[in-house]
């Protein structure tokens, strides 16, 4: 060891020796040994210490700021100062010209101040100022420094083989018989191959007009035999510019979070709400979350972000509703803005009434809710159903009541951020029965001969009747689209009626009133099986009209549990075609079931009961034609191709808090035998966004780190709430926020940018003149460009407002003139205005824009209250007051 080098990397290894610590230390320290040290042939099963392969090193290197990608291990710097590495003429104290290697301390450049009295460098300097040039990870000096040593040969077209033969995950590094037969990248004079470098030198690479930043770009790839020599006199040659780093897998088995992202895969944001917990995800396709927002509530079930980026959530009053379904319990729905202010809220809570599992936002911003309602035994007698016993135990031993479904479409009153809303249109099963058991009864009618009716006596009489538990809106077409799980139906209805015809059977563009327009997935239901028409759907969740622009537009996308289907049962993602015209009508008769009788595509794993959720779920197809899919009761998430290859998968770590990677999940304890291994980390179903949303324009997007945690991760390094890849994301450096800091100038700390999910370098999130700052102060949403035009509660505008720094939520705040008084020739001004604007008086003889002139500038801090006197001659003029920031 060289004298004053106790804390520097050591230098001058080669491959082999390398190789032979890692086998000394995991034998010191129990491990098994990875490598045989005749030929370096490396075991990956074993637990001992190693090399990192090259994709395992640029992993680590690049500490999670793969959102963008950053350049170098710290983030985005260039380094120009040489405070963040140690590289060629970066000018720190240890860079002489004859005490080889120039090596610095391991992490040396960590942001903090240097001394020579602590180091006993050579170089003159008696202090050094360092900047934080670790990664998110925590890991220093990947960057600079000494090249290290891969376990992988160097193969030069390494990573392209890898994307032709589908290696994308860990690829493990090329073998000999592999280098023989493709371009390595030899050496030129022996043709013999060379293992990796990764991570940079202190010797070469930043000379003048040399722009290779020290090699240290985590992308940055060498062969062993490209070190370029070594510095002149260099008893170690260059050799000195090489150490090594060292790594051990935990052989924590992977539980949660992110376990499949391939190329392919529909670019995206990820929304999803843990059924457990009262928080709410955006997630990338790295699996790292990027925005969240809070509840008091837990999810009523579904969930969907609106045009503007506010999230529209449904919520769980749990025990107090005042109706219990027995699935699906809602009651509340919120509005939240990106800053998770209350925008809006709606409740239908009542005795009789309860809102329960999906919403649907409408193109004039009212919202369809699934609504269940009570009706008595009476009612339910009345209406037909059988008066057997089993009718009589399934109304009365269950509080006296019926639970069938209607659905409400609701207006809200205002959006500040009270409960209101207003229920301008309904439609209720209840108006479409028929009953074929006793013609005494309302409903009478035969049974088959109406396809457009629901048979009240179909199947087992369960309380909560129908249990709708998906609903979707198609604009084009006016009509709703239903999932009823008990009847194991999706069903359409037309919603161009008034709440009248709805109730009847004529009127509305389709001219059946409020009777179904389309039904499928079980004619046994009104008796309309036959050779043709069979069952097709099983207790499904979650059906949708694929968007159109999506492949297969039009088609509907089921998620069919398959509860009953076969022994043993399993789920499928089914895709059908509607028998429908371009208008909007289907083509049937009133006693022949609807089609199709074959599903257009269908998504089942292999084996088919490997995907099997008796409750819950979703899918949605995406643009690039594959399918997101929500494995409930499970909480995993995957995106599948239309032939049914797995391009990405995300497990919910999430119950009611986020669990550590490898943790057991544990199962809900209320699962049972009717919907087994039903684990804690449930997700209703999920929605995939894509990058150019509209909602997500003046967003911040940056990644925050992972859900699921990892023991002894670094994630706040500096203490302040702020995740480490999110500060280096944006500024590059650990070191370049505190408390105070603002980076954006703009009213806020950086700190309240995170909190707010607003980019900190961003002056003006909508870039539409106002500061985020001084429109969060006032509750407008800074994300939002129209806010600048709003016309505020003092008449003026929003962007007019803060020109002038007036309050727009004073009527009385104005910039205007309060009184003007003539005395002899001369002219007393008075006006009001804000404190902090320069206001310009300006006067003019006549009415045209190109004869004012400025005759006064009031710079800030100016008084509300403001007078001048303007001298003899100042009558007969016009006058004006501006303002500007």
């Amino acid at each position: 060891m060289l004298e004053s080098h106790d804390l520097h990397p050591v230098t001058s290894v080669n491959w082999f020796g390398a190789i032979a610590y890692c086998n000394w230390l995991s034998q010191t320290n129990g491990f098994d040994s990875c490598y045989n040290p005749t030929n370096g042939d490396v075991d990956f099963t074993k637990n001992g210490w190693r090399l990192p392969t090259e994709a395992e090193w640029e992993y680590a290197g690049r500490g999670g700021l793969t959102n963008p990608y950053c350049m170098f291990p710290w983030g985005t710097n260039y380094n120009a100062d040489g405070t963040f590495a140690n590289w060629e003429n970066s000018g720190d104290p240890f860079e002489t010209t004859n005490d080889y290697p120039c090596t610095t301390p391991v992490g040396f450049y960590n942001g903090s101040l240097r001394y020579a009295t602590n180091y006993n460098w050579p170089g003159s300097q008696t202090t050094y100022q360092t900047s934080d040039g670790s990664n998110p990870y925590g890991l220093y000096d990947m960057g600079g420094n000494v090249w290290e040593w891969c376990n992988d040969w160097y193969m030069n077209n390494y990573y392209a083989y890898c994307t032709n033969y589908n290696i994308v995950t860990n690829p493990p590094g090329p073998t000999l018989a592999i280098l023989s037969t493709n371009d390595y990248f030899p050496d030129y004079a022996t043709g013999a191959p060379y293992r990796c470098l990764r991570g940079g030198t202190w010797w070469n690479g930043n000379a003048t007009n040399d722009f290779d930043y020290g090699h240290a770009r985590v992308s940055n790839r060498d062969p062993a035999w490209f070190l370029g020599g070594g510095p002149p006199g260099d008893p170690y040659g260059q050799w000195s510019q090489t150490g090594f780093r060292v790594m051990r897998r935990e052989m924590i088995p992977q539980t949660v979070g992110l376990f499949t992202n391939l190329p392919g895969v529909q670019a995206g944001y990820t929304l999803m709400s843990p059924m457990q917990g009262d928080s709410t995800y955006l997630l990338n396709n790295n699996g790292q979350y990027v925005h969240t927002w809070t509840s008091a509530y837990t999810p009523g079930r579904a969930d969907y972000l609106m045009p503007n980026g506010h999230l529209l959530r449904t919520c769980s009053l749990g025990f107090a509703a005042l109706l219990n379904t027995g699935g699906g319990e809602g009651g509340r729905v919120e509005e939240r803005d990106w800053q998770n202010n209350l925008v809006w809220c709606y409740e239908q809570n009542t005795p009789t009434n309860l809102t329960h599992h999906d919403i649907a936002l409408l193109p004039n911003g009212n919202v369809l809710m699934i609504m269940c309602e009570e009706k008595s035994l009476a009612e339910v007698l009345a209406a037909g159903f059988q008066t057997n016993s089993q009718t009589q135990a399934s109304v009365t031993t269950n509080g006296g009541f019926l639970l069938p479904d209607a659905i409400i479409e609701v207006q809200p009153a205002a959006k500040d951020g009270t409960t209101n809303g207003t229920i301008v249109w309904q439609w209720h099963v209840w108006d479409h029965l028929i009953q074929q058991y006793d013609a005494t009864k309302a409903n009478y009618g035969v049974v088959s001969n109406h396809v457009e009716l629901i048979n009240a006596n179909s199947g087992p009489l369960q309380q909560f009747w129908n249990h709708f538990n998906g609903i979707d809106y198609n604009p084009q077409l006016d009509q709703i689209l239903i999932s009823s799980r008990n009847q194991c139906e999706i069903w359409v209805i037309d919603h161009s009626t008034t709440t009248a015809q709805a109730a009847g059977h004529t009127g509305g563009r389709y001219g059946k009133g409020g009777d179904l327009l389309y039904r499928w997935g079980n004619p046994a239901i009104n008796n309309l099986t036959d050779t043709t028409h069979k069952e097709m759907l099983w207790q499904q969740h979650c059906a949708t009209w694929i968007p159109t622009n999506c492949p297969g537009a039009g088609h509907i996308l089921i998620h069919d549990n398959g509860i009953n289907r076969a022994n043993p049962a399993y789920t499928s993602i089914d895709e059908i075609v509607p028998p429908v015209n371009a208008n909007g009508f289907y083509t049937g008769a009133s006693n022949i079931y609807f089609g199709p009788t074959n599903y257009f595509w269908q998504y089942t794993n292999n084996p088919a009961t490997n995907f099997y959720g008796a409750d819950i779920g979703g899918a949605e197809r995406e643009p690039n034609g594959d399918t997101l899919i929500t494995f409930g009761i499970r909480g995993t998430l995957f995106e599948v191709t239309s032939n049914l290859q797995t391009l990405w998968q995300y497990v919910n770590p999430v119950t009611t808090t986020p669990l550590a990677q490898g943790s057991t999940i544990p199962f809900d304890p209320n699962s049972n035998t009717n919907f087994p291994l039903e684990t804690l980390n449930e997700v209703f179903k999920a929605h995939r966004y894509p990058p150019n949303f509209s909602g997500f324009a003046g967003k911040d997007l940056t990644p925050r780190g992972t859900i699921e945690t990892y023991t002894g991760a670094a994630t706040d390094t500096v203490g302040l709430g702020l995740p480490d890849c999110w500060v280096r994301s944006h500024f590059g450096t650990l070191s370049a926020v505190t408390t105070t800091s603002s980076h954006s100038g703009n009213g806020l700390t950086d700190i309240q940018e995170y909190q707010y999910g607003l980019d900190p370098n961003v002056w003006s999130s909508a870039n539409d003149g106002i500061p985020d700052g001084w429109a969060l102060q006032y509750g407008f949403d800074p994300t939002v460009a129209s806010v600048a035009s709003l016309i505020n509660s003092n008449g003026n505008t929003t962007l007019q407002n803060y020109t002038a720094d007036l309050n727009p939520t004073n009527a009385s705040s104005r910039l205007a003139f309060v009184g003007v008084k003539g005395d002899g020739n001369s002219v007393q001004l008075t006006w009001i205005g804000g404190n902090n604007a320069t206001q310009y008086l300006l006067c003019s003889p006549v009415l045209v824009s190109t004869q004012w002139n400025t005759i006064f500038t009031n710079l800030p801090p100016t008084g509300i209250t403001n007078h001048l006197i303007q001298p003899a001659g100042s009558s007969n003029l016009f006058y004006r007051i501006e303002a500007t920031r």
